[in-house]
C-alpha cells in the first residue's frame, strides 16, 4: 500500500471543520435572505411591463461564447428605456424580438429583474437551502454524541 501525506498550511481539524461548515451555513443564510429580501421589495414595489428583446450581446473567450439579451420597454411615463439583462447564457435564450415580462423600478427604470419565479427568487432560495444544509451539517455534528 502507498500512503501519501499531504501538508497544509492549516490544518483546522475535525471540531475547526465543523465550526467552519456552521460559519458557511450561516454566511449563506445571511446572503440568501438579503438576495430574497431585496427581491420582494422590488417586486412589491416594481411596475410589471412587457419588454421586448432588441440585441442580443455575444462575447466569446478563448473556449465560450455567452449571449446576454438587451431589452427595450416603454415606462408608464412614455419613455423608452433600453437595459441589458444582467443574466448570460451560453445558449441564446431570447431572441431580437421576443417578448420578456420585466419588473422596474418607477423611480429608476434602469432597475429591472425579469419577472419569473426563478429569475425573482431562484438564486436566493439556492443561497438559503445551502445555508440551512450547512448549518444542520455543522450544529448536528457539535451536538451529536461522541462515537
Amino acid at each position: 500500500m502507498v500512503r501519501i501525506r499531504t501538508r497544509t498550511r492549516y490544518n483546522l481539524g475535525p471540531k475547526g471543520t465543523i465550526i467552519l461548515f456552521s460559519l458557511f451555513g450561516i454566511l449563506f443564510l445571511i446572503i440568501g435572505i438579503s438576495m430574497l429580501s431585496k427581491t420582494v421589495k422590488m417586486a412589491n414595489r416594481g411596475i410589471s411591463v412587457a419588454a421586448q428583446v432588441s440585441n442580443v450581446k455575444v462575447s466569446k473567450s478563448s473556449n465560450s461564447t455567452s449571449y446576454t439579451p438587451e431589452v427595450t420597454f416603454k415606462t408608464l411615463a412614455g419613455d423608452t428605456v433600453s437595459v441589458t439583462l444582467n443574466k448570460s447564457t451560453n445558449r441564446p435564450a431570447h431572441s431580437v424580438g421576443d417578448k420578456v415580462n420585466i419588473i422596474y423600478l418607477e423611480d429608476d427604470p434602469k432597475t429591472i429583474i425579469v419577472d419569473s419565479f426563478f429569475d425573482k427568487y431562484g438564486f436566493p432560495i439556492i443561497f438559503i437551502v445551502a445555508g440551512i444544509i450547512c448549518l444542520f451539517i455543522g450544529v448536528g455534528r457539535i451536538l451529536s454524541p461522541k462515537h
